[in-house]
């Protein structure tokens, strides 16, 4: 009797070991069950968003955030300022995006991650653009897929201006990419680039949206000249900002898996249940916590 007390502890011991690596499984497999059903009604023409080397969307996880007009913006191009809050209520509260807000920034800053989303002009190019009509620099936590850090550089080798919401382009310009201009990018005789409709795109890529594929959605990535017509998310765009932030309306914690689809994902069914159980045994033998542990590991990425 004396000597099957330490048996029965290890049992115990055990018993409890197993339970936690079932209960780590069960989170694993709900997780996965959620991007598996979401991949099963992907398709080419929908939205994408980013995610970091573990698969975890990166957004935001603050419920408000502000961005700053670099006076560099203010003096480079009539009405920047008004083009940056034009593009950020666009975004603002949709499909639970944070609340996003307009500051003036000190004139101090620069592009990196020192805690500041700001929005620059740069009158003789960006070096990190390249031939990009704009670039947006994010950095997030690698453990967690959440941003810190959101910076925003418009390529002053391009003509942009406010255009007046009823401007239409020339038929003899031609859609332009925003990765990179191409030969006569730099060539204004057709018009400028609406401002408004360029930083919307790159705050969508500031929220966590990659660019999308097909035409239609302002996250395409092609825009032309003095066009004015496209300045406010579609349907396709707030589908792709409702997988990174659709647990925001509950507890305020913000989590998920990366994704692309359209709205009709978060309406998937059960059919990648099978899948999953299939590589049970695979995900069981996972380490209960593969992310990092310790000091929060911080990751960059250049949208354009």
């Amino acid at each position: 009797m004396i000597e099957s007390l330490p048996a029965r502890a290890r049992w115990r011991d055990q018993r409890g070991a197993y339970g936690a690596i079932l209960r780590a499984f069960v989170r694993s497999v709900s997780a996965a069950l959620t991007c598996a059903a979401l991949s099963f009604v992907s398709n080419a023409s929908a939205f994408e968003v980013k995610q970091t080397d573990h698969g975890l969307p990166v957004h935001w996880g603050l419920q408000s955030v502000v961005f700053e007009v670099d006076r560099s913006l203010k003096e480079g191009v009539s009405g920047g300022a008004d083009a940056v809050a034009e593009g950020l209520a666009a975004w603002s509260g949709q499909s639970g995006v944070p609340t996003l807000t307009m500051a003036t920034s000190d004139g101090t800053r620069k592009p990196g991650n020192d805690g500041h989303n700001v929005v620059f002009y740069a009158p003789e190019g960006y070096k990190a653009a390249g031939s990009a009509l704009a670039i947006t620099i994010v950095s997030y936590d690698e453990n967690t897929g959440a941003i810190v850090d959101a910076d925003i550089v418009i390529n002053g080798k391009y003509a942009f201006a406010l255009l007046a919401s009823n401007s239409l382009p020339d038929p003899k310009a031609h859609p332009v990419s925003t990765e990179g201009g191409g030969d006569d990018g730099q060539d204004s005789s057709h018009g400028k680039f609406d401002l408004v409709h360029v930083v919307a795109h790159e705050l969508g890529h500031a929220l966590g949206l990659k660019d999308a594929k097909t035409a239609g959605p302002i996250m395409y990535g092609y825009t032309i000249r003095n066009d004015a017509s496209l300045r406010t998310p579609t349907a396709d765009d707030l589908a792709g900002v409702a997988v990174l932030y659709k647990d925001s309306a509950g507890s305020g914690s913000r989590s998920g898996c990366s994704a692309s689809g359209s709205a009709a994902a978060s309406q998937a069914g059960t059919g990648a249940f099978a899948l999953l159980l299939a590589v049970g045994g695979l995900l069981a033998r996972r380490r209960v916590n593969p992310l990092r542990s310790g000091r929060a590991a911080i990751a960059a990425d250049a949208n354009r």
